[in-house]
């Protein structure tokens, strides 16, 4: 019981704004997120850019670069309706628009979920313990085999 009590009000002093007063997170809780990210790893130039929360709404874009050209894009939301209720929302060139729940929020970790979606069926956002890193994931089932990928990201200008 200590424990749990102790779990309590080190996520209170330092998790601000993570969950409203019903213990629901908050829109405001993805705040971090605004600006301008670029993959941390090797590959092809993987970026996001977002925009603050505002109106109960973030809007993202993202784009993927691969020898000099745009490989793929996506634009993208994280919003909370009028319940409470936050989800992410992707659109990718020729297909629908797909939204996913939030499922779980702990410690600035923040899985979506879509269990009727081909691929992926979850998306994270850990925002990392260090200044200006966040790791993205999708993951799922594909070809009946669970599979995932990490995107680690690092803050950038947004003038690239």
């Amino acid at each position: 019981m200590k424990l749990k009590f102790l779990s309590v009000i080190f996520i209170a002093l330092f998790c601000p704004n993570v969950f409203a007063q019903d213990g629901k997170p908050v829109i405001e809780s993805f705040s971090w997120l605004t600006g301008c990210w670029v993959n941390a790893d090797k590959g092809p130039e993987v970026t996001e850019q977002w925009s603050p929360p505002a109106g109960g709404m973030m809007m993202g874009m993202g784009r993927t670069v691969k020898d000099g050209k745009v490989a793929t894009y996506e634009f993208m939301r994280i919003y909370q309706e009028a319940n409470g209720d936050i989800f992410f929302a992707a659109k990718l060139p020729k297909q629908e628009e797909v939204v996913f729940k939030l499922r779980l929020a702990w410690n600035e970790v923040f899985t979506f979920e879509n269990l009727q979606h081909d691929f992926p069926q979850r998306v994270t956002y850990k925002h990392g313990y260090k200044d200006g890193e966040f790791t993205g994931r999708i993951e799922g089932k594909k070809d009946g085999k669970e599979i995932g990928f990490d995107f680690p990201m690092k803050r950038t200008g947004c003038e690239k």
